[in-house]
């Protein structure tokens, strides 16, 4: 893990990389920066904001946007007092890493402090919002036609509170650089009021002359989990221009965007929340913003195979939101597709849903998994945390997600909780649950592996395209995990930072913020293959026993990257203490470790008592 950046700049993005085809910068802070090298570009700062003529680092003003009122300057500082503090700085996933590629984060009470109250202990569901293999979980979304192109970068406190940023875009060029000019359009929005809003949380496909967005409808202190299609102005992206559904409008559902229909209008996915059994299936026509229910699903299943069906209680493992995995190529029909959504029976075992979508009819099926081969998942995974009386019904969420290794199709179950130190002392509400699946057949599921964190877990996010890496956030502790088709999930590196978010570059780089300075998160990180994330340095003896004379020994010096891979890189070594000294003397030696081995270096015992080796590694 290499610390890139430390220090907290009031109102500015931590990690924005523009999206424009031909340009290659990426922001720290707002300042430019050489995607590939990161030298950074002096004397020019990002532009977020359409007009740059009011102060970017100010506090307690709340007025600041000359839109009108409630329209503040912020970016990432959700902040209406005079002063930071770890009670008003609320940096969540939403307004910190802008990256085109998947990105993911924490609210503020899963890391700093904790907060055990109805919003701020939400689940953000915003970086699974795409079931679609095209379209990133993102905050920036470039959207092109032709020659016309729109980029939309949303912010949003992931249904904490009404803290949002909208900026756009449009036609600025292929070279454009976020620092040479303003945006299309802007919003901040801030508002401790009652008053209820409609912000978009994902933008989805362009339609004609519109694009097609997913909305939240709520207000602060309640962030009530309802959901809305709409759409907005391709040309013109903004507040000003939205226009929502109101009959597309479900309480207490989740929605995702599945795909497009065989006319080019995007399909979604409602998901309830207050059982498992209720879904829509909806076709957005965009041109003339209305919405056609394709299917209503709401009947529990019947008990068959190892399913018990029926509607679970939600006494112990209660009230939860779910979310629906990726679509994926149905093996039983060719040209079709499929996606699985969780489903607990009365017993409270796994057996999802597996949704079959005939894409030349746009006409879907729903199956249960309802025979699973080997364990079943009440014995690893139950009792999970959720209720009806968190306001929003995000403070536990389901996530199942599918993935592809060596032509080998497998599905995951996660348990996800928001709420302080619910799940630490209970293993079976933080264990994921993993299935192999059938090649001819999506319903059919053996029990492969299973995973206990040993933290809780806040949140997810996936670190590689395919989805076989895996990052876990939890409080002082963000792990890492890769696939094998063997032994399942392996926990390869643990990074002891409270990372707020992670997202992924273009390149592939991962971006993390964390890290504290009295309580407000402040630095941030590079992690990479090509940096370590371990290093170790292990003494030939595990004690010495000075008898007042020298003794002569090794310690072995090794650098481990995010795979737990070991890696040739360059490690300077400094002894703190008086009683032991490198070859000669010397209390300072560098090492180059090896991709094979440990890799011996001298050392010398002088004295009785305790030194210590500290290690700095040098990058290139």
């Amino acid at each position: 893990m290499a610390l890139i950046k430390k220090g907290y700049q009031a109102h500015k993005f931590p990690v924005i990389e523009s999206p424009h085809a031909g340009s290659t910068m990426i922001y720290l802070y707002h300042q430019p920066h050489d995607k590939n090298t990161l030298a950074p570009i002096m004397a020019n700062e990002a532009l977020t904001q359409q007009q740059h003529d009011y102060p970017q680092m100010a506090y307690g003003n709340v007025n600041m946007h000359p839109a009108g009122t409630g329209y503040s300057g912020f970016n990432i500082v959700n902040n209406n007092e005079t002063s930071i503090s770890a009670s008003t700085f609320r940096a969540g996933g939403g307004f910190t890493v802008m990256l085109p590629k998947m990105t993911a984060g924490t609210s503020y009470g899963a890391v700093v402090g904790g907060h055990n109250d109805s919003y701020w202990s939400n689940v953000d569901p915003c970086p699974f919002m795409s079931m679609d293999e095209t379209i990133e979980n993102g905050r920036m979304r470039r959207i092109v036609d032709g020659d016309n192109e729109l980029v939309v970068m949303l912010g949003n406190e992931g249904w904490s509170s009404n803290y949002h940023c909208n900026v756009s875009w449009y036609n600025k060029g292929s070279t454009y650089n976020l620092h040479d000019s303003p945006p299309s359009n802007d919003e901040y929005l801030y508002s401790h009021s009652s008053t209820y809003y409609q912000f978009p949380y994902m933008a989805t496909v362009k339609v004609g002359n519109y694009v097609s967005s997913i909305y939240a409808y709520y207000r602060y202190s309640y962030a009530y989990q309802y959901v809305k299609i709409g759409r907005n102005s391709f040309s013109n992206y903004h507040s000003d221009t939205r226009e929502t559904i109101a009959a597309s409008q479900r309480n207490y559902y989740t929605l995702q965007y599945i795909g497009t229909a065989s006319d080019g209008n995007p399909l979604y996915l409602y998901n309830f929340s207050t059982n498992d059994h209720q879904q829509y299936v909806t076709k957005h026509n965009v041109a003339g913003n209305t919405i056609t229910d394709l299917h209503n699903f709401t009947a529990a299943p019947s008990a068959t195979g190892t399913s018990a069906g029926g509607t679970r209680a939600t006494s112990a493992f209660e009230t939860i939101s779910k979310m629906a995995s990726h679509v994926f190529d149905d093996p039983a029909s060719s040209g079709n597709k499929a996606f699985y959504v969780p489903y607990f029976d009365t017993s409270m075992n796994y057996h999802p849903w597996c949704f079959k979508w005939n894409t030349s009819a746009d006409s879907f099926t729903r199956d249960q998994c309802s025979t699973i081969t080997g364990t079943l998942s009440s014995g690893m995974l139950n009792n999970m945390d959720g209720t009806t009386t968190y306001r929003a019904r995000l403070k536990g969420l389901a996530i199942n997600e599918t993935f592809v290794n060596s032509g080998n199709r497998y599905l995951t179950v996660f348990p996800l909780q928001g709420q302080k130190d619910v799940t630490t002392s209970t293993p079976t509400k933080r264990t994921f649950v993993t299935y192999a699946v059938s090649g001819s057949d999506a319903t059919a599921l053996t029990y492969h592996s299973n995973v206990i964190s040993s933290t809780q877990i806040y949140q997810i996010i996936w670190l590689n395209d395919t989805r076989t890496k895996l990052g876990t956030f939890s409080e002082n502790a963000f792990k890492i995990y890769n696939w094998n088709n063997t032994d399942g999930w392996v926990l390869t590196s643990t990074i002891n930072e409270s990372f707020n978010a992670v997202g992924r570059d273009s390149t592939d780089r991962i971006w993390a913020v964390g890290g504290t300075r009295d309580d407000v998160p402040v630095d941030i990180h590079l992690l990479s293959n090509a940096t370590p994330v371990r290093v170790a340095v292990t003494p030939a003896d595990s004690t010495y026993n000075y008898a007042g004379s020298n003794i002569n020994s090794t310690v072995g010096v090794s650098a481990y990257n995010m795979d737990g891979a070991r890696m040739a890189v360059s490690v300077n070594l400094t002894i703190q203490g008086s009683t032991m000294t490198f070859s000669g003397g010397a209390t300072t030696a560098t090492v180059t470790t090896s991709t094979s081995a440990d890799v011996d270096e001298a050392i010398i015992i002088t004295g009785s008592g305790t030194s210590d080796i500290l290690t700095n590694v040098q990058l290139s």
